[in-house]
C-alpha cells in the first residue's frame, strides 16, 4: 500500500485544533478511513498475498511492503528547530533600570502586567512554521491518491501557520533600598503568576471553526488540558550595590554590581492549564499493537482512542519544547556590573541613563534535541524480511520506532552557557510641582548560547541536532511613558508606567503595564 503509512501517522496532527476529528459534524469515521487505504492497497504491489483487505494482517503486509513511501516524510522530519524561545526576565524590565530614589531608604512596590504577545521561534519568525516542517508535499500526494475528498491538506495545514506563541505575566515587585555610608544598596523580589500559551487571533480561530472537519464544542477545555502552562510562585531575586563615584553640580555618577540570583520557585502549577514536565519521556507506540491489530479485530473504537491519545501526546510535546518556562532565568546566576548618570538639564528637567553589562553563568536545563532520521536507517528497515506475519510484525515496530523519534524529540540534561547582555536605558524627566512625565528607550542585546555538556549516551550524541536546540542572538528596543505624582507633605509617590517594543530579533516583542507605589524614610 504505497504512502499509505504516510496518511495513518500525519492524519494524528490534525488533532491539534480540537479533542476531536469530525467529519460534517459526525465522528471522524476510521471505518472509512481505513477502508480508503485497504481499497488502494488493492492496487499496490506487495510480496504477500492476504485474503482480507481490512484484516490487520492484510493491512500489516501492505504497510511493511510498501517503505519507501516514509522516505520523503520521515527524513524531512516532523521539527525543524527544538530551542525554547528566548524571553527576558522580570528584573530586565525597563522600569526597573532607572529608580527615581535617590540615596537613603526607600520601599517600592511595583503592580505590572507584562504580555510577550508573540515569540519569536527563529530570528524574526514568530509563526510556528519556521519551527514545524509543514511542508511535506508528500503528505498531500498521499490523500489525493487515497481519494480523501473531505481532506484538503494544503488548507488543514495552512491553518495551523500562524499558531504563535504568548507569555502573560502578573507580577507583585518588592523593591526595598537603603544606604550605608557612600553605598546604597537594594533587593527586588518578584511574586508571580504566569501563563504560556499558544494562541491564535478570533480570526484564525474562527476559520477552524469554519472547517468541517473540527468540532469546536470543547475548545477551552482542549486548550487547558493541551495549550496552557501556569504558575504561581517567586521569581529571582535581583540584588544591587552602587556607589557615588563623582558628583558635580548638576550631574552624578554611580557605578555598581548586581547579581541575579536564582531563587525561583513555583508554589503551585497548573491552576488554569498544565505543567509539562520536561524530563518526561516520550509514550509507547505501536502501529500494529495500537491501531491496526484493535482495527483488524473489529475494535475501531479502540484504534480511535488510540490514535487520539498520539496525537495529544504529540501536541504535548511542542508544548513541553515551546511553551513551558520556568518563572525565573531557568537556574542561572547572573553576575553584571553597571553605570548610571543622573544629569540636570534644567530645574525642571532631568536625564537619567544605565548601562548594564552582565554575564549568565552557565547551569543544567532540560533540551530537547532532534535525531534526524537518515537515508541509510530507512534502507536498514526497508531490506528487512516481511514474508510472514511475524516478519512484518519486526519490520513494523522498526517503522513504529522512527515514528516516534519523528514526533517526539528527547530531552536531555544540557549544560548551557546563555552568554552575556548589554542593556543602555536613558529616562528624560520633567518635573512640575507634584507632578513627574518621563519618557524612555530601553536597548536589550543577549548573545548566542553554547551547550558545553550534554548528558546524552555517547554513541547518540553525534547524532543529535544539537544546532536546532540552541537559541541564536536576540536584540529587542523598548519605548516606556510614566508618571508620577507626590502629594504635598507626604513621602509617599504613585505612578504609573507603561511600554512597548517597536523593534525585537531573536525575541518576541512584548508590552507592559505598571503602578507604583513608593516610599522614602
Amino acid at each position: 500500500m504505497k504512502r499509505c503509512i504516510q496518511y495513518l501517522l500525519i492524519s494524528l496532527i490534525f488533532s491539534m485544533a480540537s479533542a476531536s476529528i469530525t467529519r460534517c459534524g459526525e465522528p471522524f469515521d476510521f471505518d472509512d478511513a481505513f477502508d480508503s487505504i485497504a481499497d488502494f492497497a488493492n492496487n499496490q504491489e506487495h510480496i504477500a498475498v492476504r485474503a482480507n483487505a481490512t484484516d490487520s494482517a492484510g493491512i500489516l503486509f501492505d504497510i511493511v511492503n510498501a517503505t519507501g513511501a516514509l522516505d520523503s516524510t520521515l527524513i524531512n522530519g516532523l521539527y525543524v528547530r527544538t530551542n525554547p524561545l528566548r524571553r527576558k526576565t522580570l528584573s530586565s524590565l525597563s522600569l526597573f533600570q532607572t529608580p527615581h530614589y535617590q540615596f537613603g531608604q526607600n520601599l517600592d512596590l511595583f503592580v505590572t502586567y507584562n504580555q510577550t504577545y508573540a515569540g519569536h521561534y527563529h530570528k524574526d519568525k514568530d509563526s510556528i512554521d519556521s519551527a514545524i516542517n509543514f511542508n511535506q508535499t508528500s503528505i498531500i500526494e498521499t490523500v489525493d491518491q487515497l481519494g480523501l475528498d473531505e481532506v484538503d491538506i494544503p488548507d488543514i495545514l495552512g491553518l495551523f501557520r500562524p499558531i504563535k506563541s504568548q507569555e502573560h505575566k502578573l507580577a507583585w515587585v518588592l523593591n526595598y533600598a537603603n544606604s550605608y555610608q557612600e553605598y546604597q544598596y537594594s533587593f527586588t523580589l518578584p511574586f508571580v503568576y504566569q501563563v504560556n500559551t499558544f494562541f491564535l487571533t478570533m480570526d484564525e480561530r474562527k476559520r477552524i471553526r469554519d472547517v468541517s472537519l473540527f468540532d469546536p464544542q470543547d475548545e477551552w477545555a482542549f486548550a487547558r488540558q493541551h495549550l496552557i502552562s501556569d504558575k504561581l510562585g517567586i521569581a529571582d531575586l535581583q540584588i544591587s550595590v552602587e556607589r557615588l563615584l563623582k558628583e558635580g553640580t548638576l550631574y552624578r555618577f554611580h557605578g555598581g554590581i548586581d547579581f541575579t540570583v536564582p531563587t525561583a520557585f513555583a508554589f503551585k502549577k497548573g491552576i488554569m492549564g498544565r505543567y509539562y514536565n520536561k524530563k518526561n519521556t516520550a509514550p509507547s507506540f505501536s502501529i500494529h499493537d495500537d491501531l491496526l491489530s484493535p482495527y483488524g479485530d473489529g475494535d475501531q473504537q479502540t484504534a480511535l482512542i488510540n490514535a487520539e491519545k498520539l496525537a495529544f501526546s504529540v501536541i504535548d510535546r511542542m508544548t513541553s519544547i515551546f511553551v513551558e518556562n520556568e518563572l525565573g532565568n531557568d537556574g542561572h546566576f547572573g553576575l553584571g556590573v553597571f553605570a548610571r548618570g543622573v544629569m540636570d538639564l534644567r530645574p525642571s528637567i532631568t536625564l537619567t541613563s544605565k548601562t548594564k553589562f552582565e554575564v549568565l553563568l552557565p547551569a543544567d536545563e532540560q533540551r530537547f534535541m532532534i535525531q534526524p532520521i537518515t537515508r541509510s536507517e530507512m534502507g536498514a528497515v526497508k531490506a528487512l524480511p516481511a514474508n510472514t506475519n511475524p516478519e512484518a510484525t519486526v519490520k513494523l515496530d522498526e517503522l513504529s520506532a522512527l515514528a516516534k523519534r519523528y514526533f517526539f524529540p528527547e530531552s536531555f540534561k544540557t549544560q548551557v552557557f546563555p552568554g552575556f547582555i548589554v542593556q543602555s536605558t536613558s529616562k528624560l524627566s520633567f518635573h512640575k510641582n507634584q507632578w513627574t512625565t518621563f519618557i524612555g528607550n530601553d536597548f536589550w542585546f543577549c548573545s548566542k548560547e553554547k551547550f558545553l555538556k550534554i548528558n546524552a549516551p555517547s554513541t547518540l550524541k553525534d547524532q543529535l541536532d544539537t544546532q536546532a536546540a540552541k537559541r541564536g542572538y536576540a536584540i529587542s528596543s523598548t519605548i516606556f511613558v510614566g508618571v508620577e505624582k507626590r502629594r504635598p507633605h507626604s513621602d509617599w509617590d504613585l505612578g504609573v508606567v507603561a511600554s512597548f517594543c517597536p523593534f525585537t530579533y531573536g525575541i518576541g516583542g512584548d508590552y507592559s503595564l505598571a503602578f507604583t507605589l513608593a516610599r522614602e524614610f
